[in-house]
């Protein structure tokens, strides 16, 4: 088993399962899109995101409607591009191990107040 996939096992363990939104009904903002691609890039890939790669992943992620479509149309296109752009094209981690650590990211930025995953400012 490789360090991410221990992660997101162990990450997934201590999450509180409470979110602040309901998935299904709530639309995710831009702030909170950009933080998913932020924080996702970041700490898997170890890399600082641009506003490019924010553009570029919404460009192909679209613009969804409700944050349990982004498992659907925003978080494999996150994954591809990290995987291919960022990490070119490991064996280990695949994109789909890159899917699951992302969703957990997901959860935990959900977690928090409106306020601090919706923000956008450098602290």
């Amino acid at each position: 088993m490789n360090e991410l996939s221990q992660w997101v096992i162990d990450t997934k363990q201590k999450l509180a399962g409470c979110p602040e939104v309901e998935y299904n009904t709530y639309k995710p903002t831009d702030g909170e899109l950009n933080n998913l691609c932020y924080l996702s890039m970041k700490y898997i890939a170890g890399f600082d995101m641009r506003n490019v790669d924010f553009t570029m992943v919404k460009t192909m992620g679209g613009d969804p409607q409700f944050v349990a479509t982004l498992t659907e149309q925003f978080i494999p296109q996150l994954a591809t591009y990290i995987w291919d752009h960022l990490m070119g094209e490991p064996e280990d981690p695949t994109v789909a191990t890159i899917e699951e650590a992302i969703e957990v990211i997901r959860d935990m930025l959900y977690e928090q107040d409106a306020q601090t995953r919706d923000s956008v400012d450098a602290e």
